[in-house]
């Protein structure tokens, strides 16, 4: 299971087809689980149906976002953490700014990635998101100028 899913349950937006939030948390698990085991193109299937079901929870969007990356797919995770980012409300802020300087780090977007690991290292500078950010933030200071994917 997701670390950040443990120290809360994410509230689920009823979908109205039956299913119960429990239902739902359990299929977004599954997706994660997939991902670990190397079964990418089944976790997106879950979370493409997980984002049909429940089109207004930040959380599949987000681990989409994260499939995304795995794949090397910067400018498609962008996409999706911006639709996370949206959705979200200010929940798990830090986690999606870490992500989002991630991925503007690797599209070469330097300045962009540092404001929003900066932001991750405001809401959360103590968790494991900040602390994460500020590393990568260091790693930014510390390297020559990433060239973007082509």
């Amino acid at each position: 299971m997701n670390p950040q899913l443990k120290r809360q349950r994410p509230p689920v937006p009823a979908p109205g087809i039956g299913l119960r939030s429990r239902d739902l948390i359990a299929l977004l698990d599954s997706a994660y689980l997939w991902m670990r085991v190397g079964r990418e193109p089944i976790a997106e299937a879950v979370l493409d149906g997980l984002c049909a079901l429940a089109p207004s929870w930040h959380y599949p969007h987000l681990a989409r976002a994260l499939l995304a990356e795995l794949k090397e797919d910067y400018r498609g995770a962008l996409t999706m953490l911006r639709t996370a980012q949206k959705l979200s409300a200010g929940q798990d802020g830090s986690l999606i700014h870490m992500h989002l300087g991630e991925v503007l780090a690797c599209l070469g977007k330097l300045p962009e990635a540092r404001r929003e690991l900066k932001a991750a290292i405001e809401l959360d500078p103590r968790g494991t998101s900040g602390q994460w950010a500020e590393q990568r933030l260091r790693s930014l200071s510390s390297t020559p100028k990433m060239q973007p994917p082509r």
